[in-house]
């Protein structure tokens, strides 16, 4: 989503298919018999080095804008 909205002007980036992903894992590994999980959520995207190398400060704040929001979908997921 971060490659499209830095390469397509006006892009919206979603976030339900990133949100759906990371809960069928958890759901899969509960249906397994986990019964421990640690869920970290995403780092801050907008500071890894592939993001912070392309020198444009409006992609990485999206990548921190996007990471922040995919966790907290999915700490709402979690927690609801």
């Amino acid at each position: 989503q971060l490659a499209r909205a830095g390469a397509i002007p006006g892009y919206t980036p979603t976030l339900e298919t990133a949100v759906a992903a990371l809960n069928a894992g958890l759901t899969s590994l509960i249906g397994l018999g986990a019964r421990n999980i640690l869920v970290t959520g995403l780092p801050d995207i907008g500071q890894i080095p592939v993001v912070t190398q392309l020198g444009s400060p409006a992609l990485a704040g999206l990548g921190t804008q996007l990471s922040f929001a995919v966790n907290g979908a999915f700490h709402r997921g979690v927690a609801g």
